[in-house]
Protein backbone atom coordinates (compact mmCIF):
# COMPACT_ATOMS: atom_id res chain seq x y z
CA UNK A 1 0.00 0.00 0.00
CA UNK A 2 1.18 3.49 -0.86
CA UNK A 3 0.07 6.82 0.58
CA UNK A 4 0.37 9.76 -1.78
CA UNK A 5 -0.36 13.45 -2.03
CA UNK A 6 -1.55 14.13 -5.56
CA UNK A 7 -2.50 17.17 -7.55
CA UNK A 8 -6.30 17.15 -7.68
CA UNK A 9 -6.62 18.43 -11.25
CA UNK A 10 -4.12 15.86 -12.50
CA UNK A 11 -5.95 13.09 -10.66
CA UNK A 12 -9.29 14.08 -12.16
CA UNK A 13 -7.83 13.52 -15.64
CA UNK A 14 -7.42 9.80 -14.94
CA UNK A 15 -9.97 7.43 -16.39
CA UNK A 16 -12.46 6.02 -13.88
CA UNK A 17 -10.84 2.59 -13.76
CA UNK A 18 -7.56 4.21 -12.75
CA UNK A 19 -9.17 6.54 -10.21
CA UNK A 20 -10.84 3.51 -8.63
CA UNK A 21 -7.41 2.18 -7.60
CA UNK A 22 -7.02 5.14 -5.23
CA UNK A 23 -9.03 6.07 -2.15
CA UNK A 24 -9.10 9.65 -0.91
CA UNK A 25 -8.42 10.19 2.79
CA UNK A 26 -10.25 13.33 3.83
CA UNK A 27 -8.28 15.95 5.73
CA UNK A 28 -8.31 19.66 6.53
CA UNK A 29 -4.58 20.22 6.24
CA UNK A 30 -3.65 20.28 2.57
CA UNK A 31 -4.49 23.11 0.21
CA UNK A 32 -7.61 22.25 -1.80
CA UNK A 33 -5.59 21.67 -4.92
CA UNK A 34 -4.10 18.54 -3.38
CA UNK A 35 -5.56 15.19 -2.32
CA UNK A 36 -4.29 12.66 0.20
CA UNK A 37 -4.90 9.15 -1.13
CA UNK A 38 -3.89 5.57 -0.60
CA UNK A 39 -3.19 3.08 -3.35
CA UNK A 40 -3.56 -0.66 -2.93
CA UNK A 41 -1.90 -2.64 -5.64
CA UNK A 42 1.33 -3.12 -7.50
CA UNK A 43 3.77 -0.23 -7.05
CA UNK A 44 4.92 -0.57 -10.66
CA UNK A 45 1.36 -0.16 -11.91
CA UNK A 46 0.96 2.95 -9.76
CA UNK A 47 4.14 4.41 -11.18
CA UNK A 48 2.93 3.75 -14.73
CA UNK A 49 -0.37 5.51 -14.06
CA UNK A 50 1.40 8.51 -12.56
CA UNK A 51 3.95 8.78 -15.36
CA UNK A 52 1.62 8.09 -18.29
CA UNK A 53 -0.87 10.70 -17.11
CA UNK A 54 1.63 13.30 -15.93
CA UNK A 55 0.27 13.32 -12.38
CA UNK A 56 2.22 15.49 -9.94
CA UNK A 57 2.46 13.81 -6.56
CA UNK A 58 4.53 12.88 -3.51
CA UNK A 59 4.74 9.50 -1.78
CA UNK A 60 4.48 9.88 2.00
CA UNK A 61 6.43 7.80 4.50
CA UNK A 62 3.72 6.20 6.70
CA UNK A 63 5.04 6.97 10.18
CA UNK A 64 2.29 7.15 12.80
CA UNK A 65 2.17 7.49 16.57
CA UNK A 66 1.03 4.57 18.68
CA UNK A 67 -2.14 6.27 20.03
CA UNK A 68 -3.25 7.41 16.58
CA UNK A 69 -2.49 4.01 15.08
CA UNK A 70 -4.81 2.33 17.56
CA UNK A 71 -7.49 4.97 17.01
CA UNK A 72 -7.48 4.93 13.21
CA UNK A 73 -6.87 1.26 12.55
CA UNK A 74 -8.75 -0.09 15.59
CA UNK A 75 -5.67 -2.14 16.35
CA UNK A 76 -4.51 -3.86 19.49
CA UNK A 77 -1.41 -2.47 21.18
CA UNK A 78 0.20 -5.91 20.93
CA UNK A 79 0.41 -5.47 17.15
CA UNK A 80 2.86 -2.61 17.57
CA UNK A 81 5.65 -5.00 18.52
CA UNK A 82 5.93 -5.98 14.85
CA UNK A 83 6.54 -2.45 13.57
CA UNK A 84 9.81 -0.62 13.17
CA UNK A 85 10.00 2.50 15.35
CA UNK A 86 11.82 5.74 14.66
CA UNK A 87 12.12 8.94 16.70
CA UNK A 88 11.03 11.95 14.64
CA UNK A 89 10.32 15.61 15.26
CA UNK A 90 7.15 15.29 13.21
CA UNK A 91 5.49 13.04 10.65
CA UNK A 92 3.45 14.40 7.75
CA UNK A 93 1.54 11.12 7.65
CA UNK A 94 0.68 11.54 11.34
CA UNK A 95 -0.55 15.10 10.72
CA UNK A 96 -2.77 14.08 7.82
CA UNK A 97 -4.18 11.00 9.53
CA UNK A 98 -4.85 12.98 12.71
CA UNK A 99 -6.90 15.42 10.66
CA UNK A 100 -8.80 12.51 9.10
CA UNK A 101 -9.51 11.11 12.58
CA UNK A 102 -10.41 14.56 13.98
CA UNK A 103 -7.62 14.17 16.51
CA UNK A 104 -4.44 15.98 17.54
CA UNK A 105 -1.15 14.86 15.99
CA UNK A 106 1.80 13.89 18.14
CA UNK A 107 5.28 15.35 17.79
CA UNK A 108 8.79 14.57 18.99
CA UNK A 109 8.37 10.89 19.76
CA UNK A 110 8.85 7.37 18.43
CA UNK A 111 6.63 6.71 15.42
CA UNK A 112 5.58 3.34 14.03
CA UNK A 113 6.36 2.60 10.40
CA UNK A 114 3.38 1.00 8.67
CA UNK A 115 5.12 -1.49 6.44
CA UNK A 116 5.23 -5.04 5.20
CA UNK A 117 7.64 -7.74 6.35
CA UNK A 118 10.62 -5.79 4.90
CA UNK A 119 10.45 -2.23 6.31
CA UNK A 120 13.89 -1.26 4.98
CA UNK A 121 12.84 -2.22 1.46
CA UNK A 122 9.55 -0.34 1.81
CA UNK A 123 11.37 2.85 2.79
CA UNK A 124 13.84 2.40 -0.05
CA UNK A 125 10.99 1.87 -2.51
CA UNK A 126 9.33 5.11 -1.38
CA UNK A 127 12.63 6.94 -1.78
CA UNK A 128 13.10 5.52 -5.27
CA UNK A 129 9.53 6.37 -6.23
CA UNK A 130 9.98 10.00 -5.16
CA UNK A 131 13.34 10.10 -6.95
CA UNK A 132 11.59 8.86 -10.07
CA UNK A 133 9.00 11.61 -9.71
CA UNK A 134 11.70 14.23 -9.23
CA UNK A 135 13.65 13.11 -12.28
CA UNK A 136 10.48 13.43 -14.36
CA UNK A 137 9.55 16.80 -12.83
CA UNK A 138 6.43 15.34 -11.21
CA UNK A 139 7.45 15.61 -7.56
CA UNK A 140 5.35 18.00 -5.49
CA UNK A 141 7.32 20.47 -3.38
CA UNK A 142 6.76 19.52 0.26
CA UNK A 143 6.92 23.19 1.28
CA UNK A 144 3.94 24.14 -0.89
CA UNK A 145 1.25 21.70 0.20
CA UNK A 146 -0.06 23.18 3.46
CA UNK A 147 -0.46 26.60 5.09
CA UNK A 148 2.43 28.25 6.89
CA UNK A 149 2.03 29.58 10.42
CA UNK A 150 1.67 33.07 8.97
CA UNK A 151 -1.18 31.94 6.74
CA UNK A 152 -2.88 30.17 9.62
CA UNK A 153 -2.63 33.30 11.75
CA UNK A 154 -4.04 35.49 8.97
CA UNK A 155 -6.91 33.04 8.46
CA UNK A 156 -7.63 33.06 12.20
CA UNK A 157 -7.60 36.85 12.27
CA UNK A 158 -9.95 37.00 9.29
CA UNK A 159 -12.34 34.52 10.86
CA UNK A 160 -12.50 36.30 14.24
CA UNK A 161 -12.94 39.72 12.63
CA UNK A 162 -15.71 38.41 10.36
CA UNK A 163 -17.49 36.84 13.33
CA UNK A 164 -17.35 40.11 15.26
CA UNK A 165 -18.45 42.13 12.26
CA UNK A 166 -21.53 39.94 11.91
CA UNK A 167 -22.31 39.70 15.63
CA UNK A 168 -21.76 43.35 16.56
CA UNK A 169 -22.31 45.05 13.20
CA UNK A 170 -18.90 46.68 13.35
CA UNK A 171 -18.23 49.35 10.78
CA UNK A 172 -15.40 49.01 8.31
CA UNK A 173 -13.48 51.94 9.81
CA UNK A 174 -13.44 50.17 13.20
CA UNK A 175 -11.62 47.08 11.95
CA UNK A 176 -8.22 48.29 13.20
CA UNK A 177 -9.62 48.60 16.73
CA UNK A 178 -11.04 45.09 16.45
CA UNK A 179 -7.62 43.75 15.52
CA UNK A 180 -6.28 45.02 18.84
CA UNK A 181 -9.31 44.48 21.07
CA UNK A 182 -9.80 40.91 19.92
CA UNK A 183 -6.15 39.97 19.73
CA UNK A 184 -6.53 37.36 22.48
CA UNK A 185 -9.36 35.68 20.59
CA UNK A 186 -7.33 35.70 17.40
CA UNK A 187 -4.33 34.12 19.15
CA UNK A 188 -6.55 31.49 20.77
CA UNK A 189 -8.07 30.56 17.41
CA UNK A 190 -4.62 30.51 15.83
CA UNK A 191 -3.21 28.17 18.49
CA UNK A 192 -6.12 25.76 18.05
CA UNK A 193 -5.69 25.61 14.28
CA UNK A 194 -1.88 25.65 14.25
CA UNK A 195 -1.73 22.81 16.78
CA UNK A 196 -3.34 20.55 14.21
CA UNK A 197 -0.16 20.52 12.15
CA UNK A 198 2.73 22.24 13.97
CA UNK A 199 4.48 21.41 17.27
CA UNK A 200 4.07 23.73 20.23
CA UNK A 201 7.64 25.07 20.20
CA UNK A 202 7.29 26.25 16.60
CA UNK A 203 3.99 27.97 17.41
CA UNK A 204 5.47 29.73 20.45
CA UNK A 205 8.55 30.81 18.49
CA UNK A 206 6.33 32.26 15.78
CA UNK A 207 4.22 34.21 18.28
CA UNK A 208 7.26 35.53 20.15
CA UNK A 209 8.88 36.67 16.93
CA UNK A 210 5.86 38.28 15.33
CA UNK A 211 3.95 39.63 18.31
CA UNK A 212 6.36 39.99 21.21
CA UNK A 213 4.87 43.38 22.13
CA UNK A 214 1.45 41.84 22.71
CA UNK A 215 2.38 38.56 24.35
CA UNK A 216 3.81 37.47 27.64
CA UNK A 217 5.24 34.05 26.83
CA UNK A 218 8.01 32.90 29.20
Amino acid sequence: MLYLIVNRKDFQKLILSEQALFTEIENKILYNRYMFVNYIGDDKKCREIIYDNNVHCLVVNPYISSPLYRQVFKADKDNEAYFTKRYMEESLFEILMASYADSRPHFKKDFLLLSGPSPEKDIEDIYLFNSFLKSNKLLINLNNIRPTLTEIFNNSRRQIVEEEVWSEIIKADEINDVNTDYFALIVAEFIIEASKQYPRDQIETFLKKEFHNFLEIP
